[in-house]
């Protein structure tokens, strides 16, 4: 490698760095804006309670069956934010976002939005195999 390739690939490589650096920064901006407007998004005036043995999915479909939404995707979609939830995230929700839009539309904290999804089983497994350990070692 001569020294004009090694200038060429450094340059190449902090203009990666600063494109990089300023998309990192829009995205951040996107979001502050999304959080900003899903903050005075009012709760659906009619949605469905959680029962224990619910998911999100069931809680989302039960909540525009009252709204007389069509369709449940309805809900997880507001007209007063430019963001809407997947609805292939809602067995796994992971962005902030997903637990804020859905936490205000459905008026659920984020404690019960987490218990509704999938993540409750692993809480409960690992607590699960916890115990068990405990158990054996208790027994010996």
């Amino acid at each position: 490698m001569t020294l004009d390739t090694v200038g060429e690939w450094w340059d190449d490589l902090q203009q990666r760095q600063a494109l990089r650096a300023e998309h990192t920064r829009q995205m951040e901006e996107r979001e502050q804006v999304l959080y900003r407007q899903i903050k005075v998004v009012p709760p659906l005036p009619r949605r469905a309670i959680p029962k224990p043995w619910e998911d999100l999915a069931s809680v989302v479909a039960r909540s525009a069956h009252a709204m007389g939404y069509a369709h449940p995707r309805w809900v997880l979609l507001s007209q007063k934010v430019e963001y809407g939830v997947r609805t292939e995230a809602l067995p796994l929700l992971r962005r902030e976002l997903d637990y804020e839009l859905l936490g205000r539309l459905l008026n659920l904290d984020e404690a019960t939005l987490h218990g509704l999804t999938l993540h409750r089983f692993t809480v409960t497994r690992k607590t699960r195999c916890r115990g068990q350990r405990s158990s054996k070692s208790h027994r010996q």
